[in-house]
């Protein structure tokens, strides 16, 4: 059983992390890091942590083998750099970090010491995901000719207070999830061929072109991104508006014999196969795949999350996390250089709309 640590006391180390890390029975929690010492101290009452504090210098900690980092973005270069230099094995939120520069530095940290550098790249292990891949190695509904992405985001829901000090704001902290999820059908895996979702394309993401419309309400957040890409030889692109009046995250991949949307959110896949000549027989079919597909993953999904049971992938990434410490198979898909690689790709993205905008 490792011991592990956790640094911050925000929400998602709340309502991911810690659920996923008690889950998964192959760790002690044994306490909590914020440098707001009230609210480590709520966390660790509200899921019976024997410790907690405002400093990683306390004996406790120190003795940790592992820790989760979900602190801001601003601190993840400055927490995981000195949890590497004390041969610590990591797992830490996305975005990696705010440069590239940092990340690359963490990542030779992680190589010269040997340590497990993960990132939470989640969403790639959801039910939803992982059914919308097996659809896709079986072959029945043919290759894959198209990738979409597409963001709604309300400004009114809940945000993290820091998220406008992020290089294009809201964008740089969420972004990470659409393109790993694009990286995921439009790439192999080399080091873990058997868990790869499709396996037919090189391990590349490459950006084509990116414009901005800038807020309407004066943030460093977008109003709109429109983002043209290549994932492994299939036209991929992301559509993402940050002032919409509702908040929905969809993944829409488009093969030969039909499309199956991805509900993110709501961990939803519908299947919705092709509607031949678009006749009325066809539209009807359509439509009742579509709307009692829905309904069949609103049931599914809400009795997972009334019952604790949904937890998007996170259980996966913190068993690879474990496996990879414990030397039973090599991190895969959430390692430290594909989590680079994604940090990469939001600073092409973020050059690419400021020469867009002269």
């Amino acid at each position: 059983m490792l011991n592990v640590v956790c640094v911050g006391a925000g929400w998602v180390v709340n309502a991911r992390h810690i659920p996923a890390l008690k889950k998964s029975g192959r760790c002690r929690v044994i306490g909590i890091v914020d440098k707001n010492p009230a609210r480590a101290a709520a966390s660790a009452k509200t899921h019976g942590l024997p410790h907690h504090g405002d400093s990683l210098d306390v004996d406790w900690a120190q003795a940790a083998d592992a820790f989760t980092v979900g602190v801001s973005p601003m601190d993840h270069f400055a927490v995981v750099g000195r949890l590497l230099e004390t041969n610590k094995q990591v797992l830490m939120e996305k975005p990696m970090c705010l440069t590239v520069a940092e990340g690359e530095r963490l990542v030779e940290k992680a190589k010269a010491r040997s340590r497990v550098l993960a990132i939470v790249h989640n969403f790639q292990f959801a039910r939803s995901v992982l059914k919308a891949k097996r659809i896709v190695e079986k072959g029945k509904w043919g290759k894959i000719t198209a990738l979409h992405g597409f963001q709604w985001s309300s400004p009114q829901r809940r945000l993290p207070h820091w998220y406008e000090q992020l290089p294009l704001g809201l964008f740089f902290d969420e972004s990470p999830h659409l393109l790993y999820l694009l990286r995921a059908f439009g790439t192999t895996s080399e080091c873990c061929p058997t868990k790869s979702p499709v396996g037919q394309h090189s391990d590349v993401v490459r950006l084509r072109k990116a414009s901005m419309i800038p807020s309407t309400l004066g943030k460093s957040t977008p109003a709109i991104l429109n983002i043209e890409l290549d994932a492994g030889g299939i036209p991929a692109t992301l559509f993402m508006n940050f002032e919409a009046p509702i908040s929905e995250w969809q993944l829409m991949v488009l093969c030969e014999k039909g499309a199956l949307v991805i509900d993110i959110f709501r961990d939803i896949l519908v299947k919705i196969p092709t509607d031949r000549a678009h006749g009325a027989r066809d539209i009807v079919r359509s439509s009742r795949k579509l709307l009692g597909g829905h309904l069949w993953g609103f049931f599914t999904s809400g009795i997972r999350l009334l019952t604790g049971r949904l937890q998007y992938g996170n259980d996966e990434v913190v068993k690879r996390f474990f496996d990879a410490i414990e030397g039973k198979s090599p991190l895969c898909d959430i390692d430290g250089e594909t989590g680079l690689s994604i940090l990469r790709l939001q600073h092409e993205i973020i050059e690419s709309v400021g020469q867009a905008m002269g």
